[in-house]
């Protein structure tokens, strides 16, 4: 199997040091967000996305908003989640040990 070629990117500089500024203040910080990329269909959002987070060697998950499930109006975020939860699952043993601690811990009741 041939190696998957290089992401091809013209034009969205601007956007990705967005995204890494973004980045940035999240691992100061040490907070997990959302992020919502919106545009025209082909102007290359998932393109930006991919790229952005392959730099930053970071787990995430993508949702796409599709017009025919207008009457679905969660679906891109379960989209979203179950990507992020498959990474999470893909991940190396310390990294899915890490998650699941966390996962854990914030459905716990604080009084228990």
């Amino acid at each position: 199997m041939l190696p998957k070629p290089e992401l091809s990117f013209f034009g969205r500089e601007k956007e990705l040091q967005q995204l890494r500024d973004l980045f940035s203040i999240f691992k100061q910080d040490g907070t997990s967000e959302v992020i919502f990329v919106s545009g025209p269909t082909g102007s290359g959002k998932a393109t930006l996305v991919e790229k952005a987070f392959k730099e930053e060697k970071c787990l995430y998950g993508v949702g796409q908003f599709e017009a025919g499930e207008m009457k679905k109006p969660f679906t891109s975020l379960a989209h979203c989640v179950l990507a992020l939860v498959q990474a999470i699952l893909d991940a190396d043993a310390a990294c899915t040990e890490k998650y699941a601690k966390l996962i854990k811990s914030s459905l716990t009741p604080q009084d228990a």
